[in-house]
């Protein structure tokens, strides 16, 4: 939804388009696979990737204490809109110093930064929640302009699709993604749907949008919950009735100076993206 809300910002307003992703996995319906290229595997990383997409390949080269002072000059006379995709996967000094960063950023420049763990930043936080029923139907019927099985499901089918992932777009794709797959034996949702609660290691969407939610919890919630009786598995999964994981947080944010919309870049975009290209203004 990022990238798309910055394809959709005015080109007027913001004639610079600056895309940077620090994603390092991604899931297909065949699993999940890792990108070997293109990652922005630090802060340093992130700072040269944007000048070379500024024009200056020699950032890279210079003492590393200057490199954002020369970062941020490259953008003094820009209007320049920055998206910055996945920033979870840096560590939590990494991510301090993005936000240090683009709290500077010169007043003719915003920012738009997703990540699926919670920053107490002075920023504008969006978090995103499950699709509407209309925008998940208008998702599922875009997929299945390139898969024949779904194309031939029922209204029905679409809405048990919708209700059994939660309205969660990324399961939704992949539960899509299962139907007349290569080696798959699912041919209907409710397949697909029952394949989903028994996937396999390497393939499990759920392990892949919730398997760091355990490395967010503190010594004290990890203790009530084995005081409970709770395992990580249990928290992990419940079999009956779809999925129960504990949702990390999705959010979006922004340096005090800039707007932010918080995505799943994957997917096409929800209502709030499409409400601002209706309007003409920039993604706020």
């Amino acid at each position: 939804m990022a990238i798309r809300a910055g394809h959709l910002a005015s080109d007027e307003i913001y004639p610079t388009k600056i895309f940077l992703s620090a994603k390092v996995r991604e899931l297909t319906p065949q699993g999940e696979q890792k990108l070997e290229d293109f990652m922005l595997l630090n802060y340093m990383a992130l700072l040269a990737e944007l000048a070379r997409e500024l024009g200056d390949e020699s950032i890279a080269k210079i003492d590393p204490a200057q490199r954002a002072n020369e970062t941020r000059r490259l953008l003094s006379d820009r209007h320049a809109l920055i998206i910055i995709d996945n920033l979870e996967t840096f560590d939590e000094q990494e991510r301090r110093r993005v936000f240090q960063f683009l709290k500077r950023l010169p007043r003719s420049c915003k920012a738009i930064v997703t990540s699926r763990r919670r920053t107490d930043v002075a920023a504008e936080i969006i978090r995103l929640d499950r699709l509407r029923k209309d925008d998940a139907l208008e998702l599922i019927a875009k997929l299945a302009e390139r898969n024949g099985h779904l194309a031939r499901t029922s209204e029905a089918e679409r809405l048990e699709l919708y209700e059994f992932t939660k309205g969660n777009p990324l399961l939704m794709e992949w539960v899509a993604g299962q139907l007349g797959r290569s080696g798959s034996q699912c041919h209907t949702i409710a397949d697909a749907c029952r394949f989903l609660e028994s996937a396999p290691a390497g393939n499990d969407p759920l392990e892949f949008i919730f398997g760091d939610v355990g490395a967010l919890y503190t010594a004290c919630q990890s203790g009530v919950d084995c005081r409970c009786g709770r395992s990580s598995a249990d928290r992990s999964r419940n079999r009956a009735g779809g999925f129960k994981r504990p949702r990390p947080d999705r959010r979006g944010c922004a340096g005090a100076n800039f707007p932010a919309a918080a995505a799943d870049s994957d997917v096409p975009p929800p209502q709030a993206a499409r409400r601002d290209h209706a309007s003409g203004q920039p993604p706020a």
